[in-house]
């Protein structure tokens, strides 16, 4: 029997799937993006669960969102930083001081 999924009730779930996210990441602050996510994309629709399977679908989204971080992460250019924005001390460029 399938049924809707309840924003409530996934609610209930919110701070066991904010340590699987932040197990999975080793990042409070990213897992709490991460969860947020993954509520944000379970939430915008009707999702149709079997019952109680609530916890697996959350975790199985998180999964995928956690994915999604790390392969959109992948995909970005890392350039290091910008000489003039690296704090340097104020006597680096001046050999008598």
């Amino acid at each position: 029997m399938s049924v809707v999924l309840d924003p409530e009730r996934a609610a209930d779930h919110l701070s066991r799937l904010f340590g699987l996210a932040w197990s999975l990441c080793g990042s409070r602050h990213l897992a709490e993006e991460l969860t947020q996510e993954t509520y944000a994309r379970v939430l915008s629709r009707p999702r149709r669960l079997h019952s109680g399977s609530e916890f697996q679908y959350l975790a199985q989204t998180l999964r995928n969102v956690v994915s999604d971080h790390w392969r959109a992460d992948r995909r970005r250019p890392h350039r290091a930083p910008d000489r003039d924005l690296v704090d340097e001390p104020a006597t680096a460029g001046d050999p008598e001081a």
